[in-house]
């Protein structure tokens, strides 16, 4: 039914194509073909006249004969024969009249035939149009239905698959539940295990405070409490009241020798992950972390107190370093540039050049004025801290995540990702000495004794593995 209706719309509109194209077409020559018939009319009826006019001038051709052939009847018909030749001479008016006007209708006919072909070739020209339409129309109107045919398969296909999609939710919200149960064991699991984690480690933070105050103290401790005063050389010292007479002690050191055991204290530092930290001259503390911020700590035996925040980095601050004596602070951070801050806490200089995350940025050793950094992006670049301009850009064949300067050598030492300790020396773009692992080295340090001791950390089939490496096999003095 509807295809029916469809098609009655289509020739209903065929038909007011074709009437619009009589419209168009044929009503412009019907003013050309009347004015066309009335000139033969009129050509006619003046080939008509022509002829009467023609038979008269014969008749008074042979009657001017027959007047001459009879001169004695001249003076009788004189008057007849001046009426004869007015009226010849009318007639020949006349006549000329009629061929101007013969020759005006024939150039007439003459434009109106042109004009006549011109437009049989427009209509033949539409006539073609018409027919190229008309192939182009049944072309549509098969494409069409092919269309309406693909729509419906379609419409079959979305409603399979709007059903399938009911049962999938269906089956999500089963899985989900089920989900959530596994959650809840799951975080039930973990608190039983960090619960049994940490009973394991208050034992064995309990042994180890029994193992220490069983040993018997060393030469070390006897003498820090053997320094007695009245006044206290500075502030890291605590008073003392036992039997006896007053005495000033140094506290229990924040740093010893060996592995400790557990923390002494812990705070809220950042919000968010922390991934940077440095110690530097006293007890000043600086970390960052990913709320993209440097925060500067005081720290004592027990407690912290923060001193200063460096703001101005757009993404996760990844390293930290200072100078010696706490005038300068860099760091480098995910947004591929280095900040230096001054002791008051203003931005001095943003570094930029790398294209990738800057993981590593350390002031050179007993050098302030210049500063290396090692990146994502494959190189290590050396920059002035007086006007921030890069000095030197050293190209690696794997992203640097940590580095260092060789102590009193003036050397670079870089970890990367392809497992090697890369050694470099600032005058030359390629590095002198390598040092092979088999896992990603994540970080490389010296010792702070001056013996240039080299200290890494690898991550190994899946554990942490630190090392320590003689540096003077690898950095000399030439």
């Amino acid at each position: 039914m509807e295809t029916h209706k469809q098609d009655k719309n289509f020739e209903r509109e065929i038909l007011q194509r074709i009437r619009k194209r009589n419209q168009y077409e044929v009503e412009p020559w019907e003013g050309i073909i009347r004015s066309h018939q009335r000139l033969l009319e009129a050509s006619d009826n003046l080939k008509a006249g022509n002829i009467q006019l023609t038979v008269e001038i014969e008749k008074l051709r042979v009657a001017n004969q027959e007047f001459t052939a009879n001169p004695s009847s001249n003076s009788s018909n004189a008057e007849k024969l001046s009426v004869l030749e007015q009226k010849i001479f009318k007639l020949q008016e006349e006549i000329t009249e009629i061929h101007r006007r013969k020759g005006e209708h024939a150039d007439s006919v003459i434009q109106l035939s042109a004009s006549l072909k011109a437009k049989e070739v427009e209509l033949d020209v539409a006539k073609t149009r018409l027919s190229e339409l008309e192939t182009a129309r049944d072309s549509l109107h098969c494409e069409r239905s092919q269309l309406e045919q693909k729509i419906c398969q379609k419409d079959e296909e979305l409603r399979l698959i709007r059903e399938e999609h009911s049962e999938l939710l269906k089956d999500h919200h089963v899985r989900e539940e089920e989900h959530k149960h596994m959650k809840s064991e799951c975080d039930d699991l973990i608190n039983r295990w960090v619960q049994i984690k940490q009973d394991e480690v208050d034992a064995l933070n309990q042994t180890n405070e029994c193992d220490i105050r069983v040993r018997p103290p060393t030469p070390v401790n006897a003498r820090r409490e053997s320094n007695i005063s009245l006044s206290p050389p500075d502030d890291s010292f605590e008073l003392v009241e036992e039997d006896g007479p007053k005495r000033w002690t140094i506290p229990p050191p924040l740093f010893s020798e060996g592995f400790p055991t557990k923390a002494l204290f812990s705070w809220e530092a950042h919000q968010g992950e922390i991934s940077a930290a440095k110690f530097g001259t006293g007890n000043l503390l600086a970390t960052g972390g990913s709320d993209c911020t440097v925060k500067l700590w005081n720290v004592y035996y027990n407690s912290c107190t923060q001193i200063g925040t460096l703001e101005g980095s757009n993404k996760a601050v990844m390293s930290i370093d200072m100078d010696y004596a706490a005038k300068f602070f860099v760091s480098g951070s995910n947004d591929c540039a280095c900040r230096i801050w001054t002791s008051d806490r203003r931005l001095k200089h943003v570094l930029t050049g790398h294209t990738d995350s800057v993981f590593a940025a350390r002031f050179l050793s007993g050098d302030s004025g210049r500063i290396v950094t090692g990146s994502r992006d494959r190189t290590i670049k050396v920059w002035d801290t007086n006007n921030g301009a890069c000095m030197r850009t050293m190209k690696s064949p794997s992203s640097c995540s940590d580095l260092i300067s060789g102590g009193l050598f003036q050397r670079i030492v870089s970890a990367h990702a392809d497992g090697k300790l890369r050694f470099w020396d600032m005058r030359s773009d390629k590095p002198i000495h390598e040092i092979t692992f088999e896992a990603k080295i994540t970080s490389v340090d010296l010792s702070q004794d001056d013996q240039a001791s080299l200290h890494h950390a690898v991550k190994w089939a899946g554990t942490n593995v630190a090392s320590k490496w003689p540096a003077a096999a690898c950095l000399s003095k030439g």
